[in-house]
């Protein structure tokens, strides 16, 4: 569950982890001298940058704590209104930046999110995949970050398995989903895709390697299908 999340996720780069410093030292400063309670529910949002204090994680938080500092300088509405415009485009220009060299099409090639920022190996496999599980009668379970983006391509409903991230899988964590996937398997067909490459993914990510081990060590390796690895429980 939670606990698992924190264990296995915790990750910090050095840029944010400051400002996640500055930001929280500053509003417990405004909240001793105003008592504002406000305040308190701002730091109690910056709750969300743990465990993984990453741009992504930052940046949310971040934007209202821009705003209590500017509403706090007392300054003119309009110079404020300003400065908070331009802290947003500043923000918005960075991840232009970020992703302008990225090999990805806007719109995408994808069905069910054409207007999602992915790249075109994503939205490949994202196609591809969703035709394979669409054509299959068998318990099949998607292995990878995308794999609710995939169930919906496929217009399948996601359920519990298509978000198993360390932090998604409920109070049992990856023991409980593994001991489910044990005793479903156990009397019925099924069959694993699995991303690989997300275990070689650089900074920090939620992918469940423990779930991933079970796999590739009870299951026998069938075919590949894009940069995905499919695993299952049959002999056809």
């Amino acid at each position: 569950g939670l606990s698992n999340f924190g264990e296995k996720n915790f990750g910090y780069y050095k840029t944010t982890t400051i400002i996640l410093i500055i930001s929280i030292a500053y509003l417990i400063y405004e909240y001793i001298k105003t008592k504002n309670t406000n305040i308190l529910y701002l730091i109690v949002f910056w709750g969300i940058s743990y465990p993984i204090i990453d741009p992504y994680h930052i940046v949310l938080p971040l934007i209202p704590t821009f705003g209590c500092l500017l509403n706090n300088m007392r300054l003119n509405k309009r110079i404020i209104s300003c400065a908070f415009i331009i802290f947003i485009v500043f923000i918005s220009i960075f991840n232009y930046v970020k992703y302008y060299k990225t090999d990805y099409t806007y719109p995408n090639a994808t069905r069910a999110y054409k207007y999602r920022k992915i790249n075109n190996l994503i939205a490949k496999q994202i196609n591809i995949t969703s035709d394979y599980i669409s054509s299959s009668d068998k318990y099949t379970f998607i292995i990878d970050s995308n794999a609710y983006l995939i169930k919906l391509n496929a217009d399948m409903i996601p359920n519990k398995y298509d978000l198993l991230l360390n932090g998604n899988m409920g109070k049992s964590g990856d023991i409980g989903i593994i001991n489910e996937f044990s005793k479903l398997c156990s009397r019925e067909k099924c069959t694993f895709i699995l991303n690989k490459q997300e275990l070689k993914k650089q900074g920090y990510n939620q992918y469940p390697v423990k779930i991933h081990n079970y796999i590739i060590s009870n299951y026998k390796e069938d075919s590949n299908l894009l940069g995905f690895t499919i695993y299952n429980n049959y002999y056809e």
